[in-house]
Order: C-alpha cells, then structure tokens, then sequence
C-alpha cells in the first residue's frame, strides 16, 4: 500500500542487505512482509496464532522465504538481549495500555547501534481533542488503548533506554526527529473494518455529523466531505501516522 512505500523510504537508510529485523505486534505481518527482500532475515512476533497463520499464507504467495513466525507477548519477547539489528512495530502502541513495557522490551533485543522504528497513529495535540479522538477510536474498536501524541511516542524511546533519536526531516529548528503522515479514510469503511456495533456507529456518527454541520471542531480527525464525479458525497477523515525511529546507543 502508498503509505508503506513512505515508510519504506524513510526507514530505508538504516537498511542493510545483511539486516537482521523483527516486526513487534505484526499481525499480518505487513511491515515483514514489506521488509523481506530489503533484509538478510524477519522474525514477525505477534501473540495471535490466527494472524500469524494469516501472515504466513500471504508470505508464501509473495515469495518470501526468510521471515520466520513465532507467536509471542511484545511486552515479554522470546529473544535474547541484542538479537536484532531492526526492530520494527507498526499500529500497534495505540493498543497496549502500558506501551513503555512493550518499546522497552524493542529495545532490549535491540543490537547497539541498531534501530526501534515505531508506527503509529497520533492523538491531536489539544488535549480536549484528543480525549474524543480516543473515544472515538474505542468506540469503534475496544482494543483501542490511546493513542499517543507525537512528542508521547519518542518520549517512549528516549525515557526507555539508552536511545537518541534520528533525524529524518528538515524543519524549522533543524533536524526533526519524526515524519507524519496522513492516511485518508472514509468513515464507513473505517468503522466496517472493525465491524463496528450499530449502536456505536450510531454514536459517532451524530458526534462526526454535528462536527460537519456545525463546523465546530470537535474530533480532532480532520472530518471533510469527498464528491465522486456522479456528485455522491462521502464523509473521510485524516488519520496521522508517524514514524519515530532511535538509536540505541
């Protein structure tokens, strides 16, 4: 998919052919699967078997031999301190209600000098916006813990371990720490992904239809209206990822 080519770029200088990497919380294991032919070897760690199996059926049909599947908890992973030389986790801090254990654990089976590149939704900077934002999200999917502001999620890195952050992008103060980027979603199609009850999409939909109607912002999700060429309006939203990648020193 488009967003995981960016990420792919960004990522992509602290890539090696003889790379070792784990994907942390992989589920499918879409991040190892886009990872495979960059690498010398993937572990893909997930604690679900189901997913895991998903995974390892879609690696096959694409042709990648070199990622193993291990079923495991990201907040006790089975490994040895230093295995890796990347170790990746993409949306998955959002759903852990104690994130530091599961990055501090990325860390820890992290080589020196290696890299922890974390993925993941971003809550609003204003607080009361953010605050609806996650109850929207829990709303639509109870497994939804919080998500993080993007200060939040590199706190969790540096607070964590003995990591520096690395730029990737040029701003106004310099070297900036982070990429954000937007990934575009229809409302209804984000809500059937997670076969959202009828009787929570009937909550956030009032809330998504006073924010349009009155244009008063109230989510935090950048809520607009899309207009196929038969005139057809379709309510979308923004959901900023970012991409925060350390060090270990």
């Amino acid at each position: 998919e488009h967003i995981m080519k960016l990420i792919i770029e960004i990522i992509f200088p602290r890539l090696k052919k003889e790379t070792v990497a784990l994907d942390v919380a992989a589920g499918t294991a879409i991040f190892a699967r886009t990872l495979a032919p960059l690498c010398s070897s993937v572990t893909a760690v997930d604690i679900t078997p189901e997913m895991l199996e998903e995974g390892k059926k879609q690696a096959s049909s694409e042709g990648h031999e070199n990622i193993e599947f291990v079923i495991g908890d990201a907040a006790d992973l089975p490994f040895p301190d230093e295995s890796f030389d990347l170790v990746v986790c993409r949306l998955a801090i959002h759903h852990f209600p104690e994130p530091e254990k599961q990055v501090g654990e990325m860390i820890r089976v992290c080589k020196q000098h290696g890299h922890v590149a974390l993925v993941d939704l971003t809550a609003h900077e204003d607080p009361v916006l953010a605050r609806m934002q996650n109850t929207l999200e829990r709303l639509r999917d109870p497994s939804h813990a919080s998500a993080l502001t993007v200060r939040e999620i590199e706190s969790l890195l540096v607070d964590n371990g003995d990591v520096a952050l690395v730029p990737v992008l040029p701003g106004k103060d310099g070297m900036v720490p982070r990429s954000v980027l937007q990934n575009s979603l229809t409302l209804e199609g984000w809500m059937d992904s997670t076969n959202t009850p009828p009787e929570n999409k009937a909550i956030i939909e009032e809330i998504v239809h006073e924010e349009l109607d009155t244009k008063t912002p109230l989510t935090g999700m950048g809520l607009f209206h899309d207009i196929d060429d038969d005139g057809n309006k379709t309510i979308c939203f923004h959901h900023n990822w970012v991409i925060v990648t350390g060090q270990k020193l």
